[in-house]
């Protein structure tokens, strides 16, 4: 587990098919609130294109499962490099 937030864990994970390393955050479902801001965050995020963002490769919505994956950074969480570094 790379971190734990308040809407889940996040995860570090692997595709073989594209042999990249990537980082997988899985959304808590307890609320319904939380649900609708897993649609939000993949219906806004999937369109974004910008050479600074992290990109969304997929999600998955099945089975009681929300997922996010996302392209690993090296170095580690954002935050602690702009705040903690």
């Amino acid at each position: 587990m790379l971190d734990q937030g308040g809407f889940g864990y996040v995860n570090k994970g692997y595709l073989k098919e594209s042999n990249c390393y990537i980082v997988v955050r899985r959304i808590s479902r307890e609320s319904k609130q939380e649900i609708k801001e897993y649609e939000s965050e993949v219906r806004i995020i999937s369109r974004l294109r910008y050479k600074h963002f992290v990109q969304l490769i997929g999600w998955c919505h099945q089975k009681r499962e929300l997922l996010l994956l996302y392209e690993l950074i090296p170095n580690g969480v954002l935050y602690y490099q702009i705040f903690k570094g």
